[in-house]
């Protein structure tokens, strides 16, 4: 999948398994099964918000507050990690 540009891009640009480390990283409160369900349908199966929501029965802007918070996640560790290997590049 592509590199992501903005929050505002699916999950579909992330691969699976950093999609799953990233939802195993946050509690069953902050995204309930019902949401985890709709960001996999949205990984999997290409579905929009709206339909995602309406599957799982939830809300669609929870499935977008999600699907941001786990992009900014995304960019958030890929930026630490590219940070600090180019600072282990110049010792």
């Amino acid at each position: 999948m592509g590199k992501c540009k903005s929050y505002y891009q699916s999950v579909q640009c992330l691969r699976e398994n950093q999609l799953m480390a990233l939802m195993s990283l946050l509690s069953l409160r902050d995204f309930p099964e019902p949401v985890r369900g709709a960001l996999m349908l949205r990984y999997h199966h290409g579905y929009s918000l709206s339909q995602a929501a309406v599957k799982t029965s939830t809300t669609r802007q929870a499935v977008s507050r999600a699907e941001k918070k786990i992009l900014m996640m995304h960019d958030v560790i890929t930026a630490v990690y590219v940070a600090q290997s180019t600072s282990l590049d110049c010792e």
